[in-house]
């Protein structure tokens, strides 16, 4: 049994615990979907991701900072970050974020949770959340839903101000 066969089975629980539709059909048009930036540098992960969270995201994947960089539209809703990428590192990533969607709330995914200096520098910019490649797609999934609603209410308080 591979990853994806494991993701792909936590996913079709937490939809059936949720009453959620499997079938594209009855889901909801993608266009209304939160868009989800995934940057990482390791195509299983990008795969993986775009596959267990793309029915209920649109995810929109890049291979590193770079990546994102030339070909971001600036659209998006929440952003996940590996921390460690050959080129650039998440916490890059997360600075050139910051600069272009300031209240765009991000994850950190590594597979180096037990990094501390790594985790500390990480955790010191105030992430959504901090969350191991080793992490259930149920975590994942309640830390997308509450980086998302958290942002959607900052916006809306902004509005009535």
């Amino acid at each position: 049994m591979t990853d994806l066969d494991v993701f792909e089975g936590d996913l079709i629980r937490m939809e059936s615990a949720l009453g959620l539709p499997r079938d594209a059909s009855e889901a909801e048009d993608t266009s209304s979907r939160p868009v989800v930036l995934v940057v990482d540098d390791d195509p299983r992960v990008l795969e993986t991701l775009q596959h267990v969270l793309g029915s209920r995201y649109q995810i929109k994947i890049f291979s590193g900072g770079e990546d994102l960089l030339s070909r971001w539209s600036g659209e998006g809703d929440a952003a996940i970050l590996d921390i460690k990428m050959p080129k650039e590192d998440g916490l890059s990533v997360f600075g050139d974020l910051r600069l272009r969607a300031p209240r765009m709330p991000v994850i950190f995914f590594t597979a180096y949770p037990g990094d501390e200096e790594a985790a500390s520098r990480a955790r010191a910019l105030s992430p959504a959340a901090f969350l191991g490649k080793g992490c259930s797609l149920g975590e994942l999934h309640n830390a997308l839903r509450k980086a998302i609603g958290r942002n959607a209410g900052l916006s809306e308080e902004g509005s009535h101000v």
